[in-house]
């Protein structure tokens, strides 16, 4: 048949009825080619992502990589619909696709002046393949691995490069690669696959000839040479072949230059009709302008006298024009001057006439406001008092005499414990004074003027107020009396501890953590989240570099690395998500989307303040700073990164979980703040000197750290008499 198509592979591709796959596109190839047609297939840049099976995601690089430039394009942009419709336009040819290119009509008017004869559709339906434009209804084969191999030879045998030389040979392991005719790219063989005895494949240059075939090696799929044979350089079936395949080229080049040749010269024949047609016209228009002429010469210029009057009276109604026209230029600018000054009249007159409004609402509410405030006032002392005698309750139980060990552990946690609720009654106390005292110059203003007294609810704020500053004072004596018989033990084990070591410890900070229950748990508010506006995330999405465009759609929204915006949905999924994964390259973390590059700071996360547990694992990370900005993290992973110091962690007031193995610490500095660390793993840390500083982590748990230095082991001893339940760990 002959036909030039252009086909839509991508498009092919992804509107498979049941799954996305090569074969309906190859098979349509495979058809085409048997009929004698020609084909050019484009792809979009983002092919290889839209499979849904390896396979087919491998097969389809492979074809790409193969060198088959003449039937297979890949185009360097996300799109391939401009390419696919400037080559139809071309060379004339029709488009073979699911799609019916809309947004190009205006560009390319034949797609709607020509679409019948084409632009030909397709569709697969029911492993049918279906295009009747061109009397096509056939099954589609299931074996993708038979149809590409069917395919490739049949197009590596009609260019004529089933032939090569070979390139190298292993022979210790058997195998070589061929250097294929006219395309010059090599070609992997086996032993296995040579057929010819006689054929010496280890030396360099044997030309050989073979058939293509797909390899499999575990989950790799490759092209292959087989059936290997040495090539006859005099061969009559090769030469007939050759022959066949010259004729054949030779009788289609013919066809086209015949139809080319056909073509020009209809067109060469319309031109010289139209010419023909246009010199006629000029004849005759020569001939009217000469009559003319000759009038003129005929009339003593009385025509012309006669339009240059006409012409005089036109200018002269076109100035008087002008000066009307400018005159009512004037007479605008002069109303839109008096329409701005009344619009600012009415402007002054509506915000005095507001203000008036506000000021009548406001006095009528003042009593109401006031008296709404004395009732809060009083729900909260009346939740301080009961916050004040739980803590008096914690105290009750004590056994203040007892001079062992483990009830001075005990008695030194709630002893912790007291006096940050008694500092935290002490802040609320204060807080409510300062309420108290401007409550009392509002009611002085609006009360007291008129009554000349107080009313009767604020004396009694007033006095609840001196009775829980009483039992505060009260309280605090109770600790002081605690605090002198828990000195009078702590100084005997620092007299222990500082035998043990040239330069004294700091002073272990205790973080609340009492085995009793206590009343001071209160229920937290739930907070209510306002939804972002979409412009705010979409102004969020331009202000990221590249690199964390490319992390977020690749590692947490799973679209492939790519910069493109993604949906207003997927970009709210990122700020309600509490766990963030963002794994870089050289690092495999079995369900995690590996990024194929590594990051070099955090700009990108630092609007995500909902995150509680973060992993950012085999990125070049020298430094955690900017994390100042999780108040809520619980968990850090930074394995497989460069950092040298944790002197920011301190800011991450909640974390109780820090992995930062394999990196390159040097100490511990900073940790010594973080008073709800519960596990620490900086495995693979080959510059780590020291560990102080973890001795003063009271909730720790679990330590795991290189313990082959000798100042890490001592520090290790004194860690473990310091805190004998900490459980350590070196592997």
């Amino acid at each position: 048949m002959n036909e030039e198509y252009i086909i839509d592979g991508t498009s092919i591709i992804c509107n498979a009825e049941k799954e996305k796959t090569l074969a309906p596109l190859l098979q349509l190839l495979f058809i085409l080619k048997n009929r004698g047609d020609n084909f050019y297939c484009y792809f979009d840049a983002d092919t290889r992502y839209k499979f849904e099976k390896d396979i087919d995601k491998q097969l389809y690089q492979n074809i790409i990589k193969f060198g088959l430039e003449e039937y297979f394009i890949q185009v360097s942009s996300l799109d391939a619909d401009l390419s696919i419709l400037e080559q139809a336009q071309h060379l004339g040819a029709k488009v073979i696709s699911c799609d019916n290119f809309e947004s190009y009509t205006q560009r390319f008017p034949w797609l709607i002046e020509q679409k019948q004869q084409r632009l030909i559709p397709l569709e697969v339906i029911a492993q049918q393949l279906i295009a009747e434009t061109i009397l096509i209804d056939t099954q589609v084969e299931r074996d993708v691995i038979k149809i590409t191999t069917t395919l490739i030879h049949t197009l590596e045998k009609e260019a004529g490069r089933l032939n090569g030389l070979v390139n190298k040979y292993k022979k210790e392991r058997q195998f070589g690669f061929i250097k294929r005719d006219k395309v010059g790219k090599n070609i992997f063989f086996s032993k296995k696959s040579v057929t010819d005895s006689d054929l010496n494949f280890t030396i360099i240059d044997t030309p050989v000839s073979f058939n293509i075939e797909i390899g499999q090696s575990g989950n790799i799929y490759y092209f292959g040479a087989a059936n290997v044979r040495q090539q006859e350089t005099h061969s009559t079936e090769n030469i007939v072949d050759q022959l066949k395949n010259d004729n054949k080229i030779l009788q289609a080049t013919k066809t086209k230059i015949q139809e080319q040749t056909a073509k020009a010269n209809a067109l060469i024949q319309q031109q010289l009709i139209d010419i023909q047609a246009k010199n006629k016209i000029l004849e005759e228009n020569n001939q009217i302008l000469q009559e003319q002429i000759d009038v003129y010469r005929g009339s003593n210029n009385q025509t012309i006298q006669r339009l240059q009057k006409r012409k005089d009276e036109l200018k002269t109604a076109f100035d008087q024009s002008k000066i009307e026209q400018q005159d009512l230029l004037n007479t605008i600018q002069k109303k839109d001057k008096e329409i701005k000054e009344l619009k600012a009249q009415l402007t002054a007159l509506s915000k005095e006439r507001d203000l008036v409004i506000v000021a009548k609402q406001k006095q009528e509410n003042t009593s109401n406001e006031l008296a709404l405030v004395v009732d809060v006032q009083q729900q909260k002392i009346q939740n301080l008092d009961q916050d004040l005698r739980s803590t008096l309750q914690m105290f009750e139980f004590q056994d203040l005499d007892s001079a062992e060990n483990a009830q001075f552990q005990q008695l030194k946690k709630d002893y912790d414990i007291a006096v940050k609720a008694l500092r935290l009654k002490n802040s609320k106390i204060v807080f409510l004074t300062n309420n108290i005292n401007d409550l009392r110059r509002q009611l002085s203003l609006n009360t007291e003027q008129k009554t000349g007294k107080l009313p009767t609810d604020f004396n009694q704020l007033i006095e609840r107020i001196q009775e829980l500053e009483r039992n505060n004072a009260s309280l605090s004596e109770k600790i002081k009396t605690i605090s002198t018989k828990k000195t009078t033990q702590r100084k005997r084990l620092k007299t222990k501890e500082k035998q043990e070591s040239n330069h004294s410890d700091s002073e272990l900070t205790a973080i609340p953590s009492s085995s009793r229950p206590t009343k001071l748990d209160h229920q937290p508010i739930p907070k209510i989240i306002e939804e972002i506006p979409i412009n705010e995330l979409r102004d969020w999405w331009y202000n990221l570099n590249e690199d964390w465009q490319k992390a977020f759609n690749q590692g947490v929204l799973s679209r492939g690395e790519m910069v493109l915006i993604p949906s207003e949905e997927q970009l709210r999924s990122i700020f309600e998500r509490k766990k963030i994964d963002i794994v870089g390259s050289g690092i495999l973390l079995y369900g995690l989307n590996q990024l194929s590059f590594k990051l070099t700071e955090l700009s990108g996360l630092k609007d995500l303040k909902q995150i509680t547990e973060l992993n950012l694992s085999g990125h070049d990370f020298t430094d955690i700073e900017n994390l100042e900005t999780f108040p809520h993290l619980e968990l850090l992973n930074c394995t497989s990164n460069r950092i040298s110091t944790l002197r920011n962690i301190k800011r991450l007031k909640n974390l109780k979980t820090l992995i930062i193995r394999d990196n390159d610490l040097i100490n511990f500095d900073g940790i010594e703040d973080m008073e709800e660390l519960e596990y620490i793993n900086a495995l693979y840390n080959q510059k780590l000197r020291s560990i102080a500083g973890v001795e003063d982590l009271e909730n720790l748990q679990v330590l795991c750290v290189p313990n082959y230095k000798t100042k890490i082991i001592r520090e290790l001893k004194k860690l473990q008499k310091v805190n004998p339940t900490i459980e350590v760990r070196n592997v």
